[in-house]
């Protein structure tokens, strides 16, 4: 089976890195990076159990090398799943002015319809398959802590789901208070693109100091106060919910948790920051 999450581990021994498999720590890589390590356990994980898409988590968050620090104080982490769900609303029916005839996104305010869903989720945490914006459905548990750390629970709806199931699962229902944004200066341009019509944009950036696999970018200036408790950025495609680190070990500490996965948000100085970023324009069948 793919697309499993399997707990790790990290050790540093001997100038180089070891990562491995918790639950069967032969199941190893040992390389002079941190991210060669972590390529090399995906290519063990595949070879012992058959899994080319395999989802490492591990217990402690990944080194940052010195170069990279500052990019990530205060640590910020953005709540992520390795489960997805299939939509059976119509995209038009869920928002105040409808839907782009050409993306097919949602324009206006998110309304009072109830997002329905095909099947119950997997996991905790899962994505909304083809959702613009993108939407996450959570459990009633990661709900609970979610709610306990500032958020309101007025902002979880509840999702319907056609077939039969014990537990519910809940929509987070508020707009980003604050944007992601790319950077001035990238290592190479930032994939994505734009809606010729309603001018949704979706890109990812990077950036010379930060980690490869980090994609999410904030400006230090637009968070101000939000990091002592959780909160969502994006902008009219990507949505985050950016949670502090004491925040994401009470998910991670929920018993039998399932599907939970988190990646560090970077924060860059307004000098640093492009806000918009240029991406290829799209047009209507493009997005087929």
């Amino acid at each position: 089976m793919e697309h499993q999450v399997y707990p790790c581990s990290w050790k540093r021994e001997k100038g180089q890195y070891r990562v491995f498999v918790k639950a069967r720590p032969s199941v190893e890589f040992i390389a002079a990076s941190f991210e060669e390590a972590v390529e090399g356990l995906q290519g063990r994980i595949c070879e012992v159990f058959g899994d080319g898409e395999a989802v490492v988590e591990f217990s402690s968050p990944a080194p940052i090398a010195k170069k990279s620090v500052n990019y990530f104080v205060p640590p910020l982490f953005a709540l992520d799943g390795v489960d997805s769900v299939q939509e059976c609303t119509d995209q038009a029916a869920l928002f105040s002015d409808g839907a782009c005839k050409c993306c097919g996104g949602g324009l206006g305010k998110r309304n009072r319809q109830s997002r329905a869903i095909l099947a119950a989720p997997k996991c905790d945490v899962s994505f909304v398959r083809k959702a613009m914006p993108r939407c996450w459905v959570f459990s009633e548990r990661i709900v609970s802590v979610l709610v306990a750390s500032g958020f309101r629970r007025m902002d979880f709806r509840k999702v319907t789901i056609k077939s039969e199931t014990s537990g519910s699962y809940y929509e987070l229902v508020v707009e980003p208070s604050v944007p992601l944004v790319a950077t001035k200066e990238p290592p190479r341009a930032p994939h994505g693109w734009e809606c010729n019509n309603c001018g949704r944009k979706h890109f990812q950036a990077f950036h010379t100091s930060v980690p490869a696999n980090v994609s999410d970018f904030l400006c230090r200036s637009d968070i101000k106060a939000r990091n002592t408790k959780g909160f969502v950025a994006g902008g009219s495609f990507k949505r985050i919910l950016c949670l502090p680190a004491s925040t994401l070990q009470k998910l991670k500490g929920l018993p039998r948790v399932r599907g939970i996965t988190a990646t560090r948000v970077a924060l860059l100085d307004e000098e640093e920051v492009d806000r918009s970023p240029k991406v290829k324009t799209l047009k209507r069948g493009d997005f087929a």
